[in-house]
């Protein structure tokens, strides 16, 4: 029987990442996936980010009832929330399933903060707090862009930085919340190399390949945070599944989909 998973996430009308991207990649690798909406965004060419966000209430039954319907669950995503509401529901049906027969502590959290394109969602301070506070320290796996760790960090955030920075995020990320951290750098790191940097328990382990092109592609790190999930889902370590899910990803990235957009987008399909 496959694997079961959740993906709790908003959707981007453009499908350059978010949850079709996040679905995409669990049911490319044989993962039954269950996709729970947050919220749904629009990025115009022209204009503001358009966010309608899901209300806390109706996210939560639609984790519970999906949790009912998989009878056993193997590994848990959450991606952008939509709001502070959003969050304090999500970490508490984290907190409450694991407990229940069919629950899991395999939840990867990825702290969608920043976009490709270098907007954000508006979070205040509180919410930030929050985040770190009640919603990270549920994950096994959280995986964070450079831009994400940096505001985590409360550093400058500056989507730009060298191999030591990472290295140091990870680690603060990692101490903090005493998880696993992938701090995802990829196209945003200087130098020649995409590195990823992997910390837990102490162990701080480099991750790094030659840069393929010269430009980001849209829905790199949804799909890496996804391809962990499925690593994690199938029984893998952390550790195997980040490597794992990072090769993958590299394999899609040698023939991205071209869109209308400002970058093209990663598929794992043919």
């Amino acid at each position: 029987m496959s694997p079961t998973s959740m993906i709790i996430a908003g959707l981007t009308a453009s499908g350059a990442g978010g949850l079709s991207v996040d679905f995409a990649a669990h049911t490319a690798r044989q993962v039954r996936a269950f996709p729970i909406l947050t919220c749904s965004i629009a990025l115009p060419p022209k204009g503001e980010v358009q966010k309608l966000v899901v209300p806390a209430q109706h996210l939560s039954a639609q984790m519970w009832a999906s949790f009912a319907a998989a009878g056993q669950l193997d590994a848990i995503q959450t991606g952008l929330l939509g709001s502070a509401e959003n969050l304090h529901a999500t970490a508490d049906f984290l907190r409450e399933q694991s407990t229940q027969p069919g629950g899991t502590q395999n939840i990867v959290i990825d702290p969608v903060l920043f976009f490709k394109s270098g907007s954000a969602p508006k979070e205040n301070e509180k919410t930030i707090r929050d985040l770190k506070t009640e919603l990270l320290p549920l994950g096994r796996i959280i995986t964070p862009n450079l831009s994400e760790a940096q505001l985590l960090a409360g550093r400058e955030v500056t989507g730009q930085a060298d191999l030591n920075e990472l290295k140091e995020l990870a680690r603060q990320l990692g101490e903090e919340t005493g998880r696993g951290v992938l701090v995802k750098g990829g196209m945003r790191l200087s130098g020649p190399e995409a590195a990823d940097v992997y910390y837990e328990g102490g162990d701080l382990h480099v991750l790094s390949d030659p840069k393929i092109g010269d430009q980001p592609v849209n829905g790199t790190g949804c799909t890496l945070a996804s391809l962990i999930t499925v690593g994690l889902a199938q029984g893998q370590e952390p550790l195997d599944a980040v490597e794992q899910a990072r090769a993958q990803v590299r394999a899609a990235l040698a023939c991205p989909r071209p869109t209308g957009l400002e970058f093209d987008t990663i598929s794992l399909l043919p």
